[in-house]
């Protein structure tokens, strides 16, 4: 198992890319710009992108879901609640924040529970309101993409149109925090962490 992130755009988004070394195969998640870096790392990391995961529905994280989709064939996946999110540029914030109307159609929807299989690995989908009404963070063994729900330092924001304070707390404390202290976290924006590190916080 591989595990690499890098940061794009103006927001210094984390793209997420998690691969089989031997079977050469993966996911991108969160590619929210820059595709050109995007497909320059996957020439470098030689892997088959099998599915594009969404962990919500901003626009920082899904910029560049629709050229990569064109390039790979990869298809594209949402938490069904942020699937409106992604399609509308008012919703996702692109139109607001960049100037420009970004709109992604979701192939496929994910749910809690649900395992995204790619080589010989997989993903546990775990479903973190919060930031979003659909936000999902993706867990596989002592590593979890925790998307904007859970940063080093910090949550993400609950002052933007169908968040909510409590609802992020009870994702974090009674969904991400059950994980060992050791598990680490990649999130959406910002540094590395490990759970323990994060649970002193809160």
């Amino acid at each position: 198992m591989a595990i690499r992130q890098l940061v794009l755009g103006n927001i210094l988004e984390n793209c997420g890319f998690f691969f089989d070394e031997t079977a050469k195969e993966g996911v991108v998640i969160d590619p929210g710009d820059e595709c050109h870096k995007i497909t320059k790392a996957l020439e470098k990391y030689g892997f088959k992108v099998t599915a594009i995961l969404l962990t919500h529905g901003h626009f920082d994280h899904i910029g560049a879901a629709n050229e990569l989709k064109a390039k790979t064939g990869a298809k594209i996946f949402v938490h069904k609640s942020d699937a409106r999110m992604i399609e509308d540029p008012e919703a996702n914030g692109s139109l607001l924040f960049r100037g420009e109307k970004i709109s992604v159609k979701a192939d496929g929807f994910l749910s809690e529970g649900d395992i995204v299989k790619t080589g010989n690995l997989e993903l546990a989908v775990i479903h973190t309101p919060g930031h979003t009404k659909g936000s999902i963070c993706l867990v596989s063994g002592k590593a979890i993409f925790t998307g904007d729900t859970l940063f080093c330092g910090g949550v993400g924001r609950t002052d933007l149109p169908s968040a909510s304070y409590e609802d992020i707390m009870h994702s974090i404390k009674d969904k991400l925090f059950k994980y060992p202290d050791g598990t680490r976290i990649y999130p959406g924006h910002g540094y590395e962490s490990t759970i323990g590190n994060e649970k002193i916080l809160y």
